[in-house]
């Protein structure tokens, strides 16, 4: 679980994160609560003040999963080209 949780705190690191985040959790999952207290439950996991549940912990990975897809791929320039910036 400690693995889990530096890999989440890594990810959340980037700004908008958490709110991001917040909102997957409150799209597929139970829909009485609201992204703000999503935030809040986030925050207490993080800092090991609440456990997470099986659920949490799924819906979490989806979420970074989603992302390292949509992310861009970042390529290596060739080494016969010219870097003119």
């Amino acid at each position: 679980m400690s693995k889990w949780l530096s890999r989440l705190r890594k990810d959340l690191i980037r700004s908008g994160s958490l709110t991001e985040l917040s909102l997957h959790l409150n799209k597929h999952s139970n829909p009485n609560i609201s992204p703000k207290q999503w935030q809040l439950s986030i925050r207490a996991i993080i800092d090991e003040t609440e456990k997470p549940d099986s659920n949490f912990v799924l819906a979490v990975d989806q979420w970074i999963s989603q992302r390292s897809q949509s992310a861009p791929k970042q390529t290596k320039p060739k080494d016969d080209q010219l870097d003119l910036l």
